[in-house]
């Protein structure tokens, strides 16, 4: 609760000079229609001097606001002021990992200077630049010269998502993180406050997840499913975006992170990715994650309003093989198959 102080303004100031002149007045009042005195009463008919008396109480009245109005006062506040403290407004920070794609990355920055805000966040940018060759690392610097707001990080060598990912939370001052690869493009504006509505609309949310679009407008990712045997997989791939079951706000095991909002709190709680270590590298890390926050607690949510489209990963330095890949996913598998719930 805010303190209670004296309001000594020009307005308070003002009432207590209107105070003393209705004193004033009464007084003269007195003196006109009885006698005043210490040794004696007053002696007048109130029956007939009240009139009198109110038409004068009236006008003084009426004096006082014709003056409050002409000096501009919205109201009388009286002679204390309650101030009560502003509700500090969420910093989202988003971490945008790249690698040697210029014309990628200007154009999701590009997009995001147009997103939206709204009175109850702000944002702030943070490139990291994991390994980029020379001449892109000159064209980043150059690109963004002229934004002192976005903060670039330079990793020396090509680190694994995980890592990356950590080295800019690391460097972040919001309380929501928001990690999204550079070849993440907004398709609304609105995308991020419909990603922070939707992590305010639950308690217990600590992961909210897009709705990701191929570039021919199909959908990639509403949501993380898993087989029988324990495999995730993305729900509804290939439907058409207005396909009526990935339009519904819906609680998931788990989303994916090329563009997902996480609440710090349980960034922290997690320890990061950076636990995971070489374990899963640039695969399923995200599905790890968010698997470990419902461990303690902590809900994941896919908010279908914030739509984006997604043109595929760049944010690695060489893709990974088949034999790569197959290796991530049997630790996965074999870590969560007795603990996810499984839908086919």
């Amino acid at each position: 609760m805010g303190d209670i102080i004296p309001n000594f303004t020009v307005e308070y100031q003002f009432d207590v000079y209107l105070f003393v002149h209705l004193l004033l007045g009464l007084l003269i009042m007195f003196e006109k229609f009885g006698t005043l005195s210490y040794n004696n009463r007053i002696y007048f008919n109130l029956e007939d001097k009240m009139a009198s008396i109110m038409h004068y109480l009236d006008k003084l009245t009426n004096w006082w606001l014709y003056i409050k109005k002409a000096l501009g006062f919205k109201k009388q506040r009286g002679s204390i002021d309650v101030h009560k403290p502003e509700k500090p407004r969420d910093l989202v920070s988003v971490i945008i990992l790249t690698h040697s794609r210029l014309d990628l990355l200007r154009q999701s920055i590009r997009y995001l200077f147009k997103t939206k805000k709204n009175k109850s966040f702000d944002y702030e940018i943070i490139v990291v630049d994991n390994a980029s060759v020379p001449k892109a690392q000159n064209e980043i610097r150059e690109m963004l010269k002229g934004h002192p707001e976005v903060k670039i990080i330079r990793n020396e060598e090509n680190l694994s998502y995980s890592y990356a990912n950590d080295g800019g939370a690391k460097a972040a001052r919001g309380n929501y993180y928001c990690f999204s690869n550079d070849d993440i493009m907004a398709k609304r504006r609105n995308w991020l406050i419909e990603m922070m509505s939707c992590m305010k609309r639950h308690e217990k949310a600590g992961v909210v997840g897009a709705k990701l679009l191929y570039p021919n407008r199909t959908i990639q990712h509403a949501g993380v499913s898993f087989h029988k045997d324990g495999e995730p997989f993305h729900i509804y791939n290939a439907e058409l975006s207005g396909f009526k079951e990935a339009n519904i706000e819906k609680k998931y095991q788990a989303v994916t992170f090329a563009c997902v909002l996480v609440k710090r709190e349980t960034y922290v709680a997690l320890n990061g990715m950076e636990k995971l270590g070489k374990k899963f590298e640039y695969y399923v890390e995200d599905f790890d994650f968010c698997l470990r926050a419902g461990e303690l607690g902590w809900e994941t949510w896919y908010c279908p309003k914030a739509e984006l489209i997604h043109y595929s990963g760049s944010t690695s330095s060489s893709k990974l093989t088949e034999e790569a890949t197959n290796k991530f996913m049997a630790r996965f598998i074999s870590k969560w198959k007795d603990k996810v719930i499984t839908e086919l």
